[in-house]
């Protein structure tokens, strides 16, 4: 245990477990990844689950599972960011397309008066 005093202790576990975490870890982003790629929806939540299955991967790996933890990391962000932009950009036509709807029966119901 350590006292009120000291920094917490944020080293990898000890080997024996700290390998199957990372595979685990790294079983579970890799499906999420493969699966969020089927999604129909412009979602970036997936992508971040990815990104926190690698870092503890990363985290508790082996100089090979932390290189995949890497990349995994680094692509899941990417495509979170991605995925983000085009969230918003589809929210932007949404918004545009009932704005212009909106004029179209505003400019209906002048003519009609």
């Amino acid at each position: 245990m350590s006292s009120p005093n000291q920094e917490p202790d944020f080293s990898p576990p000890p080997a024996c477990r700290s390998s199957s975490t990372a595979r685990v870890a790294i079983t579970l982003a890799i499906i999420i990844f493969v699966l969020g790629g089927f999604v129909a929806c412009h979602c970036p939540g997936i992508f971040v689950v990815v990104a926190l299955c690698a870092i503890v991967a990363f985290w508790a790996g082996s100089r090979r599972q932390r290189i995949v933890a890497a990349i995994l990391l680094v692509i899941s962000i990417a495509v979170a960011i991605a995925e983000f932009r085009a969230e918003s950009e589809q929210e932007q036509r949404r918004r545009d397309r009932a704005r212009r709807a909106s004029q179209a029966n505003q400019i209906l119901e002048q003519s009609n008066a």
